[in-house]
């Protein structure tokens, strides 16, 4: 727009110019030539002036605008360092949420480690209580039969103290009837004790028909007669099948 205007200044000179030499006489046929050359340049130096004032409004309208806009760009960037902020917050707790959650999913799997363990002792705790109710039925059935065996021995005892004191009996009646069979009878006695005492000896064991050895001093040493064999040791009786009793 500035050339237009320097342009058009020249014009409006030289429109002058040739205004001035066109007043003289001798020139009126210049006059007419150059009057509409004249009237063009004072339209462009016109239009030259519009245009500037037009330009001028326009640059200092776009002036305005980016200022408006570096303006809006700060306030933007500023709302964008402060959202930027705020997303790296988010992010911090967002991790460290995430570290919790895998934190709890370890401890959720040892616990539930621990349940099944603890499902496992349980399990064996009612074993062992089951074992022991076994064993102390196997006990009590042990204490049983060492009882009833022990009672089994008393009753042999007692069959043979039986049939001893009926064998007396029966002696004394003979005994009675007979003087002279006493006297036999005394003798046959005699002679049974001497050869007792000399199987005795020092082979004092007592081997029962019920299977059992009775030692000197025993509870039912004195108590039996059914003697089937007589031993010299525990040894020898235990090597021959016999063997103690339970009490």
């Amino acid at each position: 727009m500035g050339t237009l205007l320097v342009i058009s200044m020249i014009l409006v000179l030289s429109g002058l110019a040739i205004y001035t030499l066109s007043h003289s006489t001798s020139n009126r046929k210049i006059k007419k030539t150059y009057l509409p050359a004249l009237a063009l340049a004072m339209v462009l130096t016109v239009l030259s002036g519009c245009g500037t004032d037009t330009n001028t409004a326009d640059l200092d309208q776009e002036i305005e605008n980016n200022e408006e806009l570096t303006s809006e760009i700060a306030e933007l960037e500023k709302a964008n360092s402060s959202l930027q902020a705020e997303y790296d917050e988010l992010q911090s707790q967002f991790n460290e949420l995430e570290e919790e959650v895998t934190q709890l999913k370890e401890e959720n799997e040892t616990l539930e480690d621990y349940e099944s363990i603890k499902e496992e002792n349980e399990s064996l705790a009612e074993e062992i209580a089951a074992l022991k109710e076994e064993n102390e039925k196997q006990e009590d059935y042990e204490s049983v039969k060492e009882e009833n065996e022990s009672l089994a021995e008393e009753i042999d005892t007692l069959k043979e103290n039986n049939s001893e004191l009926q064998q007396q009996l029966e002696d004394s009646q003979e005994a009675s009837s007979s003087g002279s069979s006493t006297s036999s009878t005394s003798e046959e006695d005699d002679t049974t004790a001497s050869s007792s005492q000399s199987a005795e000896g020092e082979c004092n064991i007592k081997g029962s028909t019920s299977g059992i050895y009775h030692v000197p001093g025993s509870t039912y040493y004195d108590r039996t007669t059914n003697v089937v064999s007589w031993f010299c040791s525990e040894e020898e009786a235990q090597e021959a099948g016999y063997r103690a009793p339970k009490n």
